[in-house]
């Protein structure tokens, strides 16, 4: 399967795309500077220099619900011409209040092709355990499948946080939700994913360098309006992890991104 990683604008003016996070999910996601979210949020100002962040989450929440929210939240915030990301951490109450994860499967890929068609970079999330649920529970048994029905969603998500995989039981402060230490922890992954994939894209003036796992081929893409692509070059990453293209820029900005071709 063929690989995406982040968009990286060039701006030749002081006019520049503006990058949208709108993150959408329950308790886990709400404002709160011990969540999750207010760790990613400044980091992701750390790196972009800004940005419109909009958290729409709720205690409580379930994906059932979200699928109605979803027009007047998210959506409400279309990237258009913009680099947008949407985040949906969602389900866990769906489970706990005896859902079915098939269920939960519909509404999340409903919510996510609806963030898709408004041109978002769809950010998906396995979920965390809880284990204030009893270990005879059909809770578990129904978490366990939405999380592997999740972890294959890559037709519907351009990135899958494994938070399931990573966040364990001593992050949790209350065996549901992440302590300061494991909200710090989830930020970091969720920015390693969507930032640091499988190669990461550098740009100097006009020389973009793309560094990567040597042995594995990417294409370097171009586009203006994030709508159309141009390929520019297709390379190798040679033994020292880093190969370099000079780009000829055309108009007042650029995008790039990197695809695996091999």
């Amino acid at each position: 399967m063929k690989a995406s990683i982040l968009l990286l604008l060039l701006s030749l003016t002081s006019s520049s795309a503006q990058i949208i996070f709108s993150f959408e999910g329950d308790s886990i996601s709400e404002t709160n500077q011990n969540r999750w979210d207010s760790w990613f949020t400044g980091m992701m100002q750390a790196k972009l220099g800004g940005g419109t962040f909009r958290i729409w989450a709720l205690s409580g929440d379930t994906a059932s619900n979200m699928v109605v929210e979803y027009p007047s939240q998210a959506h409400t915030l279309v990237p258009g011409t913009n680099l947008g990301f949407f985040t949906l951490l969602a389900g866990i109450n769906d489970l706990r209040a005896g859902g079915l994860a098939s269920n939960v499967a519909s509404n999340l890929d409903s919510i996510w092709h609806q963030a898709r068609n408004d041109g978002y970079k769809v950010v998906g999330f396995t979920i965390t355990p809880d284990y204030n649920q009893p270990t005879n529970s059909g809770f578990w048994q129904e978490w366990s499948n939405l999380n592997q029905w999740i972890e294959t969603k890559t037709d519907s998500c351009d990135y899958i946080i494994p938070m399931a995989s990573n966040i364990l039981q001593s992050d949790l402060a209350d065996g549901l939700h992440p302590n300061i230490a494991g909200s710090q922890k989830l930020a970091l992954l969720a920015s390693n994913v969507i930032f640091n994939g499988p190669a990461q894209l550098f740009i100097t003036n006009q020389e973009i360098l793309v560094k990567g796992q040597p042995g594995n081929s990417y294409s370097i893409r171009s586009s203006v309006d994030l709508s159309s692509w141009t390929n520019c070059v297709t390379n190798q990453i040679p033994s020292g992890g880093t190969f370099v293209f000079t780009n000829q820029i055309s108009g007042d900005r650029q995008f790039f991104q990197a695809v695996r071709a091999n």
